[in-house]
């Protein structure tokens, strides 16, 4: 990220969180990478506030924050941002029982329609992080 602002302190904690999240998964680095290549300024503010504020914060432990994340996600229908943060919260140590859990839960109030694409994406995540076989249903 070419910007002066790189190496603030704000950055340089939000790409510590970033660190911490991936656990190894190289999903969100690549797409910080390629929203830098559009809109750097935006790849910034994800990085300074999404990550060095809001991730960086100590009301929620990690797992519960991506719990709000995901539910989140789910009710915007957000799908490729939610199989971005299914990683991120395994990652975090939420099991795919407690995810399972979220998606249902989401059911009630955001409806079917929305739990189902949820669910589809955290197959494919499941399928891709080797917790189900690419035959199970």
């Amino acid at each position: 990220m070419a910007d002066s602002s790189a190496g603030s302190e704000r950055f340089l904690r939000g790409e510590a969180a970033m660190r911490r999240l991936t656990g190894g998964d190289p999903a969100l680095s690549r797409a910080m990478a390629q929203a830098d290549e559009v809109t750097p300024d935006l790849a910034r503010f994800v990085v300074e506030f999404v990550f060095g504020e809001l991730y960086s914060r100590t009301g929620l432990d990690p797992q519960r924050r991506h719990l709000v994340t995901l539910s989140c996600l789910i009710s915007l229908g957000e799908t490729e941002e939610l199989r971005v943060h299914l990683g991120l919260a395994l990652n975090t140590g939420l099991s795919p029982d407690e995810i399972v859990e979220a998606i249902l839960h989401t059911a009630a109030y955001v409806g079917f329609p929305r739990a189902v694409a949820a669910t589809r994406v955290a197959r494919e995540v499941f399928i891709d992080k080797g917790i189900i076989g690419s035959g199970d249903q």
